[in-house]
């Protein structure tokens, strides 16, 4: 099949609509790569472009693509076939959607079950609170403590304190919480 205008639109409108399917979205940013050889020769070369993301349908024509490989190939080894016909090996479309909002998780409905215990701190055994999972967001700590948690466990020594952000992250600072 001959490289034409028509044919390189129908590529392109073909991969695009499959895409936004994926995306669920029109894409911020479409990059299109186009694996071509001159007949006859048994390896490709890449010619890529990037496409209007406001305008993605219009892209390279069938003129402008041969011309775009006629340069990478001169680059790569030092001529171009003036007269050769250009295939089309392979077309690959990449999209990228706009981030999506990212949004800190829920906090449980009940805050983590605790208990007391005796543990030793430079010699001396002090009544500590043992908190089992993660505390709530804002929830306010005082050492001495630990946090049990499924895959840490974090002391709190005597006379610091900590609080728990948004993100379930324990931000300890040496002094008292009052």
């Amino acid at each position: 099949e001959r490289l034409s205008d028509e044919r390189l639109g129908e590529l392109r409108a073909e991969l695009l609509e499959r895409a936004e399917k994926a995306l669920s979205s029109t894409p911020v940013r479409v990059r299109m790569r186009h694996e071509a050889r001159y007949r006859g020769q048994s390896f490709e070369l890449t010619v890529e472009e990037q496409l209007d993301s406001a305008d993605p349908a219009r892209g390279l024509g069938a003129a402008e693509l041969r011309s775009a490989f006629a340069e990478v190939h001169e680059a790569r080894y030092g001529y171009r076939d003036t007269e050769g016909e250009v295939e089309l090996v392979n077309v690959r479309l990449s999209v990228w959607g706009a981030a999506p909002q990212l949004a800190a998780p829920a906090p449980p409905g009940e805050p983590p079950g605790s208990e007391t215990r005796t543990v030793v701190f430079a010699g001396e055994p002090l009544q500590t609170k043992v908190i089992r999972g993660a505390p709530l967001p804002g929830a306010q700590l005082a050492g001495p403590a630990l946090v049990a948690q499924a895959d840490s466990t974090l002391l709190v020594p005597p006379g610091w304190s900590g609080e728990a952000d948004a993100h379930g992250t324990l931000r300890l600072r040496r002094g008292s919480s009052s």
